[in-house]
C-alpha cells in the first residue's frame, strides 16, 4: 500500500532452507487454494511469484518506489497463467476430452485463451495458450483416461512420466 520494499526469507518450493530476497512487492493474488505476492526482485530483476504459505519473515527496508513508473500490469502479467506459475514463454496446449469430461470441459471456462472445437463420437478438443506448463500437468492428470494431451510434446511428456510413475507406486 505504501509501496515500500521488503525483505524476505523464504524457502522456495523444494529446497530446505530459506533465502533472502529485496523485494518491490506489486500485487497479491489468490490461486488454487494459495496466496502468492508478486513483486521485482532486486537481485535477479525478475517478477516472481512467491507464495505466502513459504515466507518466514517480511522486514520494511524504509526505501519506497514508484509503481506507476515500474511499468507492471496485473492483467498482462497474469494473462496467459492457467493457475498461479508465469513465464515470459507461452505454450499452445491441445488436448482431446471424451465422455464425462467433455461434458464438464464444455460447461465451464477454464482459462481465457481457450478455444473449443466438437469432433465425432462426443469428443472435445480444448485448445490453451499458457505461461506455464507445472500448472497445467496436474490438471491434465486429474482426468485421467478421458484426457490425451495432443500438444505440447514437453506436456505429453510429463504426463507419461508421472503416471508411468504413479503405476510404479502402485506396482504396475
Amino acid at each position: 500500500q505504501k509501496n515500500e520494499s521488503v525483505h524476505l526469507k523464504y524457502r522456495p518450493l523444494g529446497r530446505t532452507g530459506p533465502r533472502r530476497y529485496e523485494i518491490d512487492p506489486y500485487a497479491l493474488r489468490l490461486a488454487r487454494g494459495a496466496w502468492y505476492v508478486v513483486g521485482k526482485d532486486h537481485r535477479s530483476g525478475q517478477t516472481p511469484l512467491f507464495n505466502l504459505s513459504r515466507v518466514q519473515s517480511v522486514k520494511p527496508t524504509g526505501r519506497y518506489f514508484n509503481y506507476a513508473d515500474a511499468g507492471f500490469d496485473p492483467k498482462v502479467y497474469f494473462a496467459s497463467t492457467f493457475g498461479a506459475f508465469h513465464t515470459a514463454t507461452t505454450h499452445h496446449v491441445v488436448l482431446e476430452f471424451t465422455g464425462l469430461a467433455a461434458e464438464l470441459i464444455r460447461e465451464r471456462r477454464w482459462h481465457s485463451s481457450q478455444k473449443l472445437v466438437e469432433l465425432p463420437d462426443d469428443r472435445l478438443r480444448l485448445e490453451l495458450d499458457v505461461s506455464h506448463l507445472d500448472d497445467v500437468c496436474p490438471w491434465v492428470l486429474s482426468w485421467g483416461p478421458q484426457v490425451k494431451v495432443l500438444q505440447p510434446a514437453e506436456l505429453r511428456r510429463q504426463v507419461i512420466e508421472r503416471s508411468a510413475a504413479t503405476a510404479r507406486l502402485y506396482g504396475n
